[in-house]
């Protein structure tokens, strides 16, 4: 994410009107959120992806993906393909 540090954004001021600022202020206001929400249950909070349908679709996910990881949150990895769930091809 362009190297941005969240953490020195100043949440009690409101949020910028231009973007990408806009988007930082709110990435920066859902990490704190999150990382809230952990402290109070004690553990990381997670997160999983499913992707039915076409490559677009995936594209969606992968950039799903992205902001949940700048937001802190843990991905889980499943091995959908020993569960038989879907067919991942190999490289």
């Amino acid at each position: 994410m362009n190297n941005i540090d969240f953490d020195a954004i100043d949440l009690t001021k409101e949020a910028p009107v231009t973007e990408p600022e806009r988007q930082y202020y709110y990435i920066a206001k859902a990490r704190k959120y999150v990382s809230e929400k952990a402290q109070e249950i004690g553990r990381n909070l997670t997160f999983c992806v499913t992707t039915f349908g076409c490559q677009m679709n995936a594209r969606d996910s992968e950039k799903l993906v992205g902001v949940n990881l700048a937001l802190r949150l843990i991905q889980l990895l499943f091995l959908l393909e020993k569960l038989r769930l879907i067919h991942l091809p190999l490289n």
